[in-house]
């Protein structure tokens, strides 16, 4: 297997096994105590504006800097790497692909409007509604996948330090409840299109798999991702106590600056979680995320409904504004990992969880098998 990228012909065929690598379910289950973990530390912020702790005071800059984003990062890269290895699943079948994949994402964007009921930040609509462009770019050259990834996080950057695109975002759509001009504006929907392709590139290269190359690949990343943001935290640093840059200049700067490190710490992540997984010992650790990983859907739309309680139903009663942030947390994380023993416990009955279920009978308009 070689990661030299091709340009004088389309890429059809992928070199993914059809084997579940487990890793994968790892860096998804990873993605979701991330997603849990800033969702619950947002609301309750939001829940309590008037909140101060030095506790707060810690762990406001913590999550910004390694929590905020990068989960969700990890999260929309693994749907683009899914999406290559649902389409060589067909190939290897030799069965229709696209027709099933539209119906598929239809389902999910229904699925994500229900869940928008009690989560108006879901993302699955968006995923649904991005989805089509992996068919548009299927057939793609490796080098133009990477191009226009790279052409669309760049254009996301330049739309967040944009002041005259996010002053008609927050007057003219936010105040709409326009969820997708609002994903557009802050970033987020070039970015996650962007990640779908990377990962879309990375399940045709197979990078997963376990192979000295492919260790020697998330080596060199992990390395220069940590280079990355060392120079560019020097250089916001430098440029904040330089004066050589107006207020304008060095904001546009620091926004640019903060959603490279974004990507790049995502990136370090994956990388860290993937060499780690390799190792007989790291496995051992990290494998207790492999179910909440294959249960991938089931575990985000019930932490929703965790949030919703938690934070929407108690709030009216007052009771948690008893409760201080760390205790908040606490409880968030004691969640996730009833979640992790309910999805232990799940798959030694199940084949897949409630959700995948449903979205899998719905796809095929036959109730499939789901008992072990």
């Amino acid at each position: 297997m070689t990661h030299v990228l091709t340009v004088d012909k389309p890429v059809i065929q992928s070199s993914i096994k059809s084997k579940r690598i487990d890793v994968i379910d790892v860096l998804r289950g990873f993605a979701l105590l991330g997603i849990l973990l800033v969702h619950s530390y947002h609301t309750f912020i939001f829940k309590n504006p008037d909140y101060a702790s030095p506790v707060k005071d810690l762990m406001e800059p913590f999550v910004n800097n390694f929590i905020s984003a990068k989960f969700y990062s990890i999260f929309s890269f693994l749907f683009g790497l899914g999406f290559a290895i649902q389409i060589r699943s067909a190939e290897a079948k030799g069965v229709s692909f696209t027709g099933r994949y539209v119906w598929r994402l239809a389902i999910l964007f229904m699925i994500g409007t229900l869940h928008a009921v009690i989560f108006p930040g879901d993302v699955l609509r968006i995923y649904a509604c991005l989805g089509g462009l992996l068919l548009l770019v299927n057939k793609w050259s490796n080098n133009k996948l990477l191009i226009f990834s790279a052409l669309l996080f760049a254009l996301s950057v330049l739309i967040i330090v944009n002041k005259t695109l996010l002053d008609r975002a927050t007057s003219n759509y936010l105040t709409s409840d326009n969820v997708y001009m609002e994903q557009l504006f802050n970033g987020r929907l070039l970015t996650t299109a962007s990640l779908f392709l990377l990962g879309l590139y990375a399940g045709r290269q197979n990078v997963f798999a376990q192979s000295t190359e492919n260790n020697q690949l998330f080596k060199k990343l992990a390395l220069c991702g940590v280079v990355v943001i060392v120079l560019i935290s020097t250089f916001t640093s430098w440029a904040n106590s330089s004066g050589y840059f107006s207020d304008y200049s060095f904001a546009v700067i620091k926004t640019a600056s903060s959603s490279i490190r974004k990507i790049v710490t995502s990136a370090i992540y994956v990388s860290a979680i993937v060499l780690a997984y390799y190792f007989s010992s790291g496995k051992k650790v990290l494998d207790w995320l492999t179910p909440i990983g294959k249960l991938g859907m089931t575990t985000y739309i019930i932490q929703s409904v965790f949030l919703f309680i938690f934070y929407d139903v108690l709030v009216h009663s007052s009771i948690i504004r008893s409760i201080s942030l760390e205790m908040a947390m606490a409880i968030t994380i004691l969640f996730f990992f009833s979640q992790i023993l309910f999805a232990k416990w799940w798959l030694s009955y199940f084949k897949m969880g409630p959700m995948e279920w449903i979205w899998r009978s719905l796809t095929y308009f036959n109730w499939q098998p789901i008992r072990k």
